[in-house]
């Protein structure tokens, strides 16, 4: 497990399984609202994504996957109780709407943190050490991830800011989305 310390609490990273998939769905619809209060309503739309059968499939095939982890913060009071901060799903395959890889590399498919009691406490970067790490435990030089790319591009630079580098746009479905890339 990795550890980074908060002003609140330890939190750690644990493999999610399938029965996680009900805490990605609840990060979802808890980004999407708050995407929506700030008038970024053409990443997600203002529908809760956990009311979409589409990303239930999602969900649960991320899941399944072996790739994903979450960020967790255990209850100061001493119980089993847990939170879940954020999560991280990484494999070797991209999206069907990506150029594929011409090099191995690590995908990052998932990446996600609770928007109101996450921020500011650098569980994103937490997330990405972690891929990083998954990478070279594999052996491989490349971290990929495709994002929105839409409205002002906030999310496209969040990434350039931690290393990543563009690579190709696209549109899928009228969704502006760009992947990067970084080289480990």
């Amino acid at each position: 497990m990795t550890a980074v310390s908060s002003s609140l609490a330890e939190v750690t990273l644990r493999p999610g399984t399938e029965a996680d998939a009900p805490v990605l769905l609840r990060l979802m619809d808890d980004r999407t609202e708050w995407l929506v209060s700030q008038g970024r309503t053409k990443q997600w739309g203002t529908e809760r994504q956990s009311d979409k059968p589409e990303r239930v499939q999602q969900a649960t095939k991320l899941t399944r996957s072996g790739g994903t982890w979450l960020a967790v913060e255990k209850d100061p009071t001493g119980s089993q109780h847990e939170e879940v901060l954020g999560a991280l799903t990484v494999t070797g395959d991209a999206a069907s709407y990506v150029s594929p890889a011409t090099e191995p590399e690590l995908y990052i498919n998932y990446i996600i943190t609770d928007p109101k009691k996450g921020v500011g406490r650098g569980l994103g970067d937490m997330l990405m050490e972690k891929a990083k790490a998954l990478a070279q435990e594999k052996g491989v030089r490349v971290l990929r991830l495709d994002c929105y790319a839409g409205g002002d591009n906030k999310l496209v630079r969040w990434y350039e800011s931690r290393g990543f580098q563009k690579q190709e746009a696209f549109e899928a479905k009228g969704w502006s989305g760009q992947v990067l890339m970084m080289r480990l």
